[in-house]
């Protein structure tokens, strides 16, 4: 993982690396409490992130970390956990079980690790593809009725639905690339 940040001339700014998406650029305001007679003028922070493309376990581990802490930051920017999808006319909700799922499953190729940092855009648009009932003695999936796969782009969402408390919740999120069955 790489970080660059650019010093402006009033303070520097150090941003974790899963504040960003890979090469973009953010734009802030400098504190001007820290020098008087500075004007806020505006400066630019690029930040790049690698995320491994290796198959090592060390790689698989620090996918696994990118992809929790990115879901950190989404849910400090998302405190509701849920994000309203088109094609099921319902919330689709983030839980704990969302992010341990996904990051196991999606630590394991480039791709899926890809598509996780496109989490919101994913859960608004995926179109309903296929339906069907848990796996049986899966404990995973046994709080779910009714599971349903869902896809945008080259990204594979799957949802479980809670009948107890009539809602959506993510179950996995990857790519399309890996071929791995999730049910």
């Amino acid at each position: 993982m790489v970080v660059e940040s650019a010093v402006n001339e009033t303070r520097s700014r150090v941003v974790p690396f899963w504040m960003a998406l890979p090469s973009q650029s953010i734009v802030f305001k400098p504190d001007t409490r820290l020098r008087p007679g500075v004007s806020a003028i505006n400066h630019t922070i690029r930040i790049t992130m690698e995320i491994p493309r290796g198959n090592s376990r060390e790689d698989n581990k620090a996918r696994k970390q990118i992809i929790k802490d990115f879901y950190a930051k989404w849910i400090a920017e998302h405190p509701d956990k849920k994000v309203w999808n088109h094609s099921l006319k319902s919330f689709i909700h983030i839980k704990g079980q969302s992010i341990n799922e996904t990051a196991g499953h999606a630590s394991l190729s480039f791709e899926s690790t890809e598509a996780v940092l496109r989490i919101t855009e994913v859960l608004t648009n995926a179109t309903a593809q296929e339906s069907w009932r848990p796996k049986y003695g899966d404990k995973n999936q046994k709080p779910y009725s009714k599971m349903c796969l869902l896809r945008w782009k080259n990204c594979r969402l799957i949802v479980g639905y809670q009948k107890s408390k009539n809602e959506w919740v993510q179950y996995y999120l990857g790519s399309e690339q890996k071929k791995k069955a999730v049910r």
